[in-house]
C-alpha cells in the first residue's frame, strides 16, 4: 500500500532548537529526579506544535486506510531543516484488513500499544493513543506506563496515565487534559479522529478554549480503581457494610 519511497510520511513543521536531538526520544531522569521542573514554558509549546503536526500526519494515513501501530518517540524523527518524518511503516496495515488480525498477535512497542492493541485489535484511536503517549513522555521526560510485561497479564491496572503533583504544577493543565483525553482507556473515550487530536492542540497554542474537559471526580474515581482494584474492592466493600449497619440502626430507631 506505500511504495518503497513512501515509506515515511513527510510533513513540514516550524520547531526551535529547544528540541536539538536527531530524535525525538528523550533522554529518561534517573532516580527521583524530575526533568520537567527546569523546563521553560516554550518548551511545551513547542512539544505541543510538533505533535500537532505528527497527529496531522496521521490524518493523512488514516484517510488513506492505513494505521500506522507503532507509534512512539522514536519513530519521530526531527531532521536539520525541522522537518518532521514519520517513520518506521513495517507494522502499519491498511485498516480494513485490521480486523483480519489473528486473534492473540500482538504487534507494536509494549510501552506505547493501546489495551486494546494488546489483544490484536485497533483502530485510528490505537495510533492516537500512542501518539498520547509519546506526547506525556516528551512533556514529562518519562514513560507514561513502566511496567510495561505487566500490561500483557493486567492492562486495565497498568494502561491508566496519571502525571505527578509535581508534573501538574509545571506542565499547562489544557495541555494535560489533551494527553488524558487521547490516552484513555476506552477508545470511545479518546479523540475520534487524529485531526480532532491536532485541533485540540492548536486550540491550545492559539490560547483558545480546547474541546477536551477535564475529568470529573467520578471518571478520576474510575480510574483509580482500575490502578487499584484490591484497594477499591475493599473499599466499596467496607462502604457497602456502613451502608447496612446504618440502615438497622435507622430501622431500629423508627
Amino acid at each position: 500500500f506505500f511504495s518503497s519511497r513512501r515509506r515515511h510520511t513527510r510533513l513540514q513543521g516550524d520547531w526551535s532548537s529547544d528540541v536539538c536531538s536527531s530524535d525525538l526520544e528523550a533522554n529518561q531522569p534517573t532516580g527521583s529526579t524530575l526533568a520537567s521542573e527546569a523546563l521553560p514554558n516554550h518548551y511545551y509549546r513547542n512539544v505541543a506544535r510538533l505533535t500537532a503536526r505528527v497527529a496531522n500526519a496521521l490524518e493523512y494515513a488514516h484517510r488513506a486506510g492505513v494505521l500506522h501501530r507503532d507509534i512512539k518517540p522514536s519513530n519521530l524523527i526531527l531532521d536539520q531543516a525541522g522537518t518532521i518524518w514519520v517513520t518506521d511503516f513495517g507494522l502499519a496495515r491498511r485498516e480494513e484488513l485490521e480486523s483480519q488480525t489473528q486473534t492473540g498477535e500482538v504487534l507494536g512497542t509494549l510501552r506505547y500499544m493501546s489495551p486494546e492493541q494488546l489483544q490484536g485489535k485497533g483502530d485510528q484511536r490505537t495510533d492516537i493513543y500512542s501518539l498520547g503517549l509519546t506526547l506525556f513522555e516528551l512533556l514529562t521526560l518519562r514513560p507514561a506506563l513502566d511496567a510495561t510485561k505487566q500490561r500483557l497479564r493486567d492492562p486495565d491496572k497498568y494502561s491508566m496515565v496519571e502525571f505527578s503533583n509535581q508534573e501538574k504544577r509545571f506542565i499547562p493543565r489544557d495541555l494535560q487534559t489533551i494527553v488524558l483525553k487521547a490516552t484513555a482507556y476506552v477508545p470511545e473515550n479518546r479523540y475520534l479522529r487524529a485531526r480532532d487530536f491536532e485541533e485540540d492542540i492548536e486550540r491550545f497554542l492559539d490560547d483558545r478554549p480546547i474541546l477536551a474537559r477535564q475529568q470529573t471526580i467520578a471518571e478520576a474515581c474510575v480510574r483509580w480503581s482500575r490502578r487499584n482494584p484490591v484497594i477499591a474492592t475493599m473499599a466499596a466493600t467496607v462502604f457497602g457494610l456502613l451502608l447496612t449497619i446504618a440502615g438497622q440502626i435507622g430501622r431500629a430507631h423508627v
